[in-house]
């Protein structure tokens, strides 16, 4: 196994394995405060091309290039303004998980919590480990999950 795919297993097992549904709820009420840090969005920009991201080894771009990337994309597929923002701004999660942890990256990016039926993550075999895969709850199609509820749903803000 190369370095890099060494270090994209390893931080698949370390997201799979410890991202519970009260793992993210705590983290919730923890960021929620606001009272970490205060600066603007490009100011966090800026501060998330220091970091080293495992979670994302098929791109040289740096993070304030992926994100510009990632926004044009959705501004020329021709989304409302709102979701052209969101792409912008997807990656700031990255910020608050590195300041609580220096290797904290598995905190923010791709939760499996609490949907673990879901299909299409990398290295699932790694979920076994996470104490959600026992909560019978959780292994329903939609897990904790309201039908219609994400962005693929249709209406006035998606742009029907």
């Amino acid at each position: 196994m190369t370095p890099l795919l060494a270090a994209f297993a390893n931080f698949n097992r370390l997201n799979h394995a410890n991202q519970t549904r009260d793992f993210a709820r705590a983290k919730k009420v923890q960021y929620g405060a606001r009272s970490k840090s205060n600066m603007g969005i490009w100011e966090a920009l800026d501060y998330l091309n220091t970091l080293v991201d495992d979670s994302d080894p098929d791109t040289d771009l740096s993070q304030i290039e992926h994100n510009l990337q990632t926004a044009e994309a959705i501004r020329k597929d021709g989304h409302p303004r709102w979701m052209v923002l969101t792409g912008l701004i997807h990656d700031l999660g990255k910020f608050c998980a590195c300041t609580a942890s220096p290797s904290g990256l598995w905190l923010a990016i791709r939760s499996p919590s609490a949907a673990h039926t879901r299909t299409g993550l990398f290295f699932p075999e790694f979920l076994k480990d996470n104490p959600d895969s026992r909560v019978p709850e959780y292994q329903t199609k939609l897990g904790v999950y309201s039908e219609g509820c994400g962005t693929r749903q249709r209406g006035p803000l998606m742009g029907s």
